[in-house]
């Protein structure tokens, strides 16, 4: 059963910069969030007076010890400028936890995580959730907001070369992968999904049967997980990120096509999602 939507007057515990657009924060005095929150859900924070509306952001980690969250957002607009501002000590309104969660890998099966960008944050969370080892590709078009290291061991399907690995998914047990259309030493130079291919179209059918996608991203790197996951025979949930209002479902403001049966309907990312099953969403060309 979803947790009750609550608000919640927290307190910004750290606001850490990145890079030019990037930001960590850990907002604290939000306990029954941290308890209740699951993977792929998100919040809606209050960024200021000079804001209509709040901003959803994905949770990137929850510490049910400590009583806080944290978020993982770039700097877009006059919201989430706003809310870079504030400092250590201020307090921050927010609503949560919103939306459904992911399902994958409760029924055991290995999940392959396919992120882009920003869409690392909800992923990162599922990741720190899953009892089982997991694989990560991340595709990011700048420097690399943590430390990269490489990895100690070759990976199925991926050239030798590229051994880029996120330092903060080790610690999981997450293994994990990095790929940049620019080239970046240790980095896959192309797509995510293509590098995530690689590695899917190597593992035997057995495997394969047992494997799981979850995925979060721009638009068209979802599409094209959509598109891999369809050729390759596999499953999968998605995190659609869409403009928000509300976040409750009462605007109607952040549809999008979802397939059910033979018939498709407008579903509200913020209620019916964020996640939703790889085939059921109609995608755009």
């Amino acid at each position: 059963m979803t947790a009750a939507i609550r608000r919640y007057e927290s307190v910004v515990i750290a606001q850490q910069q990145l890079s030019a657009s990037l930001y960590l924060l850990t907002l604290g005095d939000v306990a029954d969030l941290a308890i209740a929150a699951q993977p792929g859900q998100f919040v809606q924070v209050d960024c200021g007076p000079s804001c209509s509306v709040p901003r959803p952001i994905s949770i990137f980690s929850t510490d049910p010890i400590s009583g806080t969250i944290t978020l993982f957002y770039r700097v877009v607009g006059v919201g989430t400028r706003a809310l870079s501002l504030h400092p250590v000590g201020s307090r921050v309104t927010l609503f949560g936890p919103l939306g459904r969660p992911f399902s994958v890998g409760s029924d055991g099966a290995s999940v392959v995580l396919i992120a882009g960008g920003i869409g690392l944050a909800p992923l990162h969370f599922l990741a720190q959730r899953l009892p089982q080892k997991t694989v990560l590709f991340w595709g990011i078009e700048e420097a690399s907001p943590w430390p990269v290291v490489s990895a100690s061991a070759p990976m199925v399907g991926i050239p030798a070369d590229v051994h880029a690995s996120l330092s903060i998914m080790a610690p999981m047990g997450v293994v994990s992968r990095m790929s940049s259309l620019t080239p970046q030493p240790g980095f896959f130079q192309g797509y995510v999904t293509q590098l995530a291919a690689g590695y899917l179209m190597a593992l035997s059918p057995s495997e394969r049967c047992r494997t799981t996608l979850a995925v979060c991203g721009p638009l068209p790197m979802m599409r094209a997980a959509a598109d891999l996951a369809h050729r390759l025979g596999l499953s999968g949930e998605v995190s659609l990120e869409e403009r928000m209002a509300c976040g409750f479902g009462g605007c109607a403001g952040c549809v999008a096509p979802i397939a059910e049966g033979s018939e498709w309907y407008y579903r509200r990312v913020c209620l019916e999602g964020p996640v939703f099953s790889l085939s059921q969403v109609i995608w755009q060309p």
